[in-house]
Parts: C-alpha cells; sequence; structure tokens
C-alpha cells in the first residue's frame, strides 16, 4: 500500500482492518491481484491413525472427499471469509500463478445432491432422527478440524465450512489451537483434518506428505497481505 506521504509500506492484517484505515483516509491501498497462495482442507490419511478408527472405512475415501467438494459453495466462502476478495479455486494452484495454472482442473460445482449421492456410495445415510448420516454400524459421519486460534479468516473459514457440511449431515468439531501446536499435530501425523494455506516459503502450515489429501475452496491475498501476516510477493 501506499500512504499519503508516498512511503511504500508493507501491512499486515485483516482486510477489515485495511478498509478500515482506507475508510479513515489514512492510507491508499493498491489492488495486487490473486495470490498464488491456496486455502485448503488437509485429510489425514497415515494408515497408522486410523488402524483401530471405525471410521477408516469411509472417511479415507476419495468420495468422501468428493463430497465435501461438492457440499461447499465456494462463492458463499469467498465472500463470506474474505467478504468478496477471493476468487474460488479447484485445485492447489491458482490464477496468480500464470505459468502453472491450469483453467481446465475438474470441479466439483456446488451440489448438495451429488454430496449425498456420493455419501450414500460409500454407505453414510440418515438412519435415525438426529441429523447426522451415519455408516451401518451407526457411526457418525463426523471428524476434527484444527484451525489457528486468534487467526480472524480461518477461524471464519472453519465456521463456514463446518455450516456447509452440517447441511448434507456430516458433523465438523472446530478445534482452534494456537498456530504452532497446529503445525506440530499435522507435522507429526496427529490430526483428522487442518486448514492450511500452501505457501511458497516456510510460514504456512506444513508441505503436503503423501499421506494426506486436500480439497482447494478459495484464495486471493486482500490488498496484498497474507492471513499469516507476511506480505506476498
Amino acid at each position: 500500500m501506499r500512504r499519503r506521504n508516498s512511503w511504500h509500506s508493507s501491512f499486515s492484517g485483516s482486510s477489515e482492518g485495511m478498509r478500515g484505515l482506507k475508510t479513515q483516509g489514512r492510507v491508499q491501498l493498491l489492488e495486487l491481484g490473486v495470490s498464488p497462495e491456496a486455502d485448503s482442507l488437509i485429510f489425514n490419511l497415515r494408515p497408522t491413525r486410523w488402524a483401530r478408527d471405525p471410521r477408516a472405512a469411509w472417511l479415507s475415501r476419495k468420495e468422501f472427499r468428493q463430497a465435501i467438494s461438492h457440499a461447499v459453495d465456494r462463492e458463499v466462502f469467498a465472500n463470506t471469509v474474505f467478504l468478496g476478495a477471493a476468487v474460488p479455486i479447484n485445485g492447489p494452484v491458482t490464477p496468480g500463478n500464470a505459468r502453472w495454472f491450469w483453467p481446465s482442473v475438474p470441479r466439483y460445482e456446488f451440489s448438495k445432491d451429488k454430496a449425498l449421492a456420493l455419501l450414500s456410495g460409500i454407505g453414510l445415510s440418515n438412519r435415525d432422527q438426529d441429523p447426522w448420516l451415519e455408516d451401518d454400524k451407526g457411526v457418525e459421519a463426523r471428524f476434527t478440524l484444527l484451525t489457528f486460534r486468534g487467526n480472524t479468516v480461518l477461524e471464519r473459514s472453519a465456521a463456514v465450512v463446518g455450516d456447509a457440511l452440517r447441511q448434507v449431515g456430516i458433523a465438523v468439531d472446530i478445534v482452534p489451537l494456537e498456530p504452532n501446536v497446529v503445525r506440530q499435530h499435522v507435522v507429526e501425523g496427529d490430526f483428522e483434518n487442518a486448514e492450511a494455506v500452501e505457501r511458497n516459503g516456510p510460514s504456512g502450515v506444513v508441505r503436503q506428505s503423501r499421506d494426506e489429501a486436500r480439497v482447494d475452496i478459495a484464495r486471493r491475498d486482500p490488498e496484498g497481505a497474507d492471513v499469516f501476516g507476511n506480505t506476498s510477493p
């Protein structure tokens, strides 16, 4: 951004905070375009994590992740979480990376019916009077999602995803933790699901391993500052 005296600076903060400064006439914000960083849900697929968990039969299935992709309205996510300052994505590379972005990546359009059909195909249906789907052994479709405590954007995104999945019978238990604690859980494989931002440097959550899978949702650096407080290139 550029201040009135033409001094160039970077600002770390939320889009609400930056817009507030703009409204007060204290700064001029420059549009820097779409960030190359993507917001994602990381699924822990390490076999040792699920060896004795009755949810393993369906939680690690590709169809379960596809159902989640269909259940989340990416336009609503972008508008609610980033106040419109984001673009929906369907893969790990955003339009901000012109060299590697592929616009023809397979898309999972928002469709509760398709999500429910996929969930039914792996044995999940509503077998009682509560809001949640269950498998044939009565195990609820439920998982825990780790997010960064105190990070307004990530906490809000977790709430939006949780609400979307609730509409198709999947319960999400959101657990806000200190950022370093989330990173440690992910690195050690001691988690079910976690929010992450794919970064070019070491400041994101972690690099994805072969025993993890992801669902990409949306990303745009609002006015050039990312949610971890580091300015983007």
